[in-house]
């Protein structure tokens, strides 16, 4: 059996994935220019002009370590 699936997001976890943003942030010490809520999390992902996706790793055991990356999503390219 794998150790971990990995699965699209939905929307019914923006705030799991809200919560993953800010501890980045957090942990990157950029909480100053973060800029995230889950109704623009959701417009991004889900929206009518959606503009980024994001997949959910899911472990049976907490790892010491996790690899985030993201794209910046330019002002122009922002959900409406």
């Amino acid at each position: 059996m794998n150790p971990f699936t990995i699965n699209s997001a939905v929307e019914s976890g923006m705030p799991i994935l809200v919560a993953m943003i800010r501890k980045l942030a957090e942990f990157e010490r950029l909480t100053h220019e973060l800029e995230v809520s889950a109704t623009s999390l959701r417009a991004a992902l889900f929206g009518e002009r959606s503009v980024a996706g994001a997949l959910i790793a899911h472990a049976k055991a907490i790892t010491p370590a996790t690899l985030f990356t993201a794209t910046p999503i330019r002002e122009n390219q922002r959900a409406k």
